[in-house]
């Protein structure tokens, strides 16, 4: 049995794990380690990585750079919003993602912002 779900598993993906400082317990990194065992996650190898490190080799901002760019560089019209997400968004909100669109009454991070005349 071990030998087929090795052969069934998605080979060639790739990803780090943060767990925030404030949530790195003991039972946190066990839990961690449970769950991705569940899911036939491989954990190739395991550390820490000091805050200098981080920063210096920008891990966080590479790691992060995509929900950035969706708040602040694509504007929403230019978002593929899947379609349960726009029913939980009337659902919400009480109107549609695609009226809200077409009003121009939905902003990307940085046009919030200077709508809302905040410079930080």
């Amino acid at each position: 049995e071990g030998e087929a779900r090795s052969e069934n598993r998605i080979k060639g993906h790739q990803a780090f794990i943060f767990v925030k400082p404030d949530a790195m317990t003991e039972a946190i990194i066990a839990l961690v380690a449970k769950r991705l065992k569940e899911y036939r996650i491989d954990v190739l190898s395991a550390g820490t990585i000091s805050s200098e490190v981080l920063d210096k080799q920008k891990l966080i901002d590479l790691h992060y750079y995509a929900l950035a760019s969706k708040a602040t560089v694509f504007m929403p019209s230019m978002l593929d919003v899947v379609n349960t997400s726009k029913a939980a968004f009337e659902v919400q909100f009480g109107i549609s993602w695609d009226a809200v669109l077409e009003d121009d009454r939905v902003y990307n991070a940085q046009e919030a912002c200077q709508f809302l005349g905040l410079d930080a």
